[in-house]
Parts: structure tokens; C-alpha cells; sequence
């Protein structure tokens, strides 16, 4: 599961954001999960209810995630439940933020940044390992 982290890591940061752009910190952004990858192949197993049609098989899930002086909350609003935990910032450069993130009692690395699409758009983005799951997340937009 290292190499999986690894790999993520690496493909953060060849997608990152134009040069200029800020790099967020995760604390800059309230975060609303898109996706959750999972099993042996990386298939998305979870999802926004946006994303449902492009994964069929996946389960709706809507989580978001607020970041705050060392605390992670992960707030579930399908079923009420909220995970919380600690965070830490490892490093920093110029594309990327790299944290440890402990959540109820998993440890896990996430990494933050500019990612641009294939549509050539940018957005902040948020993810975090916890070896078998990959949490990916975006800004949430302003209500």
C-alpha cells in the first residue's frame, strides 16, 4: 500500500496547478469528498451523487471535511456520523502540501494542491490514503 501513496503522491504533483497558483493548505478550504477508491484495481466504490452515473456500481456517499489548528473532522451527511482526529503538516513545496493524518485511530498521509483536469480546469484538492481507501476531495463551493 506504500507504493499506492507513492504513486498518489506522485500524480499530485505531475497534475498540480499552474505556476502562480497558490498551493492551498487543507485548513484554507472546507472539503466535499467526490470519491472513494478502493480494493486491489482502485475502483471508485464511493461517490457524490453528481458522479453516480459515471460509477454505477458505487455507493452515494456524501462527506465533507474541515481542517482546524491540528483537528480533522470528516462529517458524514448520509448517515450523521462525524470522524474526527489530528493532522500534521510533513512538508511543503511549491505544488504541494504533504500531511500525516490520524483518524479514529487510523494513521494515514494526505496531500493537498492545485490539480488540473483534463479539461484543462483548476481546483484545490484534498487527499488523503488510509491504504486500502483513497479519500478524494474538492473545495466546496461557496453557499
Amino acid at each position: 500500500m506504500k507504493k499506492l501513496g507513492l504513486l498518489l503522491l506522485l500524480l499530485l504533483t505531475v497534475l498540480t496547478g499552474c505556476a502562480g497558483a497558490d498551493v492551498p493548505a487543507v485548513e484554507d478550504c472546507g472539503w466535499t469528498l467526490s470519491s472513494v477508491q478502493g480494493g486491489e484495481n482502485g475502483q471508485v466504490v464511493a461517490c457524490e451523487p453528481d458522479r453516480k452515473t459515471e460509477n454505477p456500481s458505487a455507493a452515494v456517499l456524501e462527506m465533507d471535511c474541515m481542517a482546524q489548528d491540528g483537528t480533522i473532522a470528516l462529517t458524514d451527511r448520509t448517515n450523521g456520523k462525524t470522524y474526527t482526529g489530528t493532522y500534521a503538516l510533513d512538508a511543503a513545496d511549491p505544488e504541494t502540501n504533504t500531511y500525516s493524518v490520524t483518524l479514529e485511530g487510523e494513521d494515514g498521509l494526505a496531500v493537498c494542491g492545485n490539480t488540473t483536469f483534463y479539461d484543462g480546469s483548476t481546483a484545490p484538492t484534498f487527499i488523503i490514503n488510509f491504504g486500502d481507501y483513497v479519500l478524494n476531495f474538492t473545495a466546496a463551493e461557496a453557499e
